[in-house]
């Protein structure tokens, strides 16, 4: 495609595009080559990597132009029956292109309306959970009886801690906690539980820090800010309430959805990060915590926020 283009005058480029869904061939505009006046979609090999049937048709196209791109497609078995046919397709959408980039502006226009939330198949999450790493949590065996969890058995409570964090961290204290307690018996915390466990998780090397009112507990070796592991392939009943994942994570699993689709508003980006993680309804909590993995992403320089409202990849 873009050799013929080449052939008839016109100035393109391959492969456009900062994430990883790309635009196969764009042309340049005949008045300003550092823009492009036309993205083409051709069916290749990246065509169909790009999630389901309905992103690759709709959601994704439309997201180009809620992005200012005019976009046309190019498919196989067309090209093959008759190139010529689809080249001169091609410029007929250029010339429409350079048609309204050039037309007056009208006297008056009424509010653009705020676009439809896209609606994505749930095949894509399931697509994109099976590229994260499985989350799988480490329950220890039985230590001992609920009245050996005490502060004389701190040092079997701190080896207990950090084989947990071994396998599981980061991890939030609450859950950590939980797993210690269950492995003694313990199903009711006493301040006297609650002192042997301080006493223990102060003596375990880890390093700690809060989102929100949620306290995580990492291990020695790990940065946060450079973490890049998103663990949201899971069994339903294994899954991890969203209040206790880091935001790091969460931050992860968005970088992943949005290198996928460009860019999204925000409410849909909301939506698709609840749904990486295995949460079928939007609620408070939920909406907390991906808006706590937003920032944690946008700290680390992957993402920004468009005029328009979307949060785009970069």
């Amino acid at each position: 495609v873009a050799d013929e283009l080449e052939k008839r005058g016109y100035t393109v480029k391959c492969s456009v595009g900062c994430s990883d869904y790309k635009v196969d061939v764009a042309v340049a505009d005949p008045d300003d080559i550092n823009t492009y006046i036309l993205g083409i979609n051709c069916c290749g090999r990246k065509y169909y990597e790009n999630g389901t049937a309905y992103d690759r048709t709709v959601s994704q196209p439309a997201v180009l132009k809620g992005l200012g791109w005019n976009v046309t497609s190019v498919y196989l078995l067309d090209w093959l029956a008759d190139k010529e046919r689809c080249v001169q397709n091609i410029i007929t959408e250029i010339d429409k292109a350079a048609a309204a980039k050039n037309a007056p502006a009208p006297v008056a226009e009424e509010p653009p309306k705020k676009p439809e939330p896209l609606e994505f198949e749930r095949e894509e999450q399931s697509a994109l959970s099976d590229e994260c790493e499985e989350y799988v949590p480490f329950i220890p065996e039985t230590q001992g009886t609920p009245e050996q969890f005490n502060e004389a058995n701190a040092d079997k409570i701190t080896s207990c801690i950090e084989s947990i964090l071994a396998a599981e961290a980061p991890i939030s204290r609450e859950v950590l906690q939980k797993r210690v307690l269950t492995s003694w018996g313990v199903s009711r915390q006493t301040n006297s539980a609650k002192a042997a466990f301080e006493k223990a998780l102060a003596a375990a090397p880890h390093k700690s820090t809060a989102a929100g009112e949620t306290e995580f507990i990492w291990l020695v070796s790990q940065e946060p800010s450079a973490y890049d592991k998103c663990r949201a392939r899971c069994e339903t009943d294994l899954r991890r309430d969203i209040k206790d994942i880091p935001p790091e994570e969460i931050g992860n699993g968005i970088i992943l959805i949005l290198s996928r689709q460009i860019a999204l508003q925000r409410d849909d980006l909301l939506r698709e990060t609840a749904h990486l993680f295995g949460h079928t309804r939007m609620t408070a909590s939920i909406e907390t915590a991906v808006s706590l993995g937003i920032r944690a992403a946008k700290q680390r320089g992957k993402l920004t926020f468009a005029d328009d409202g979307k949060v785009a990849y970069i």
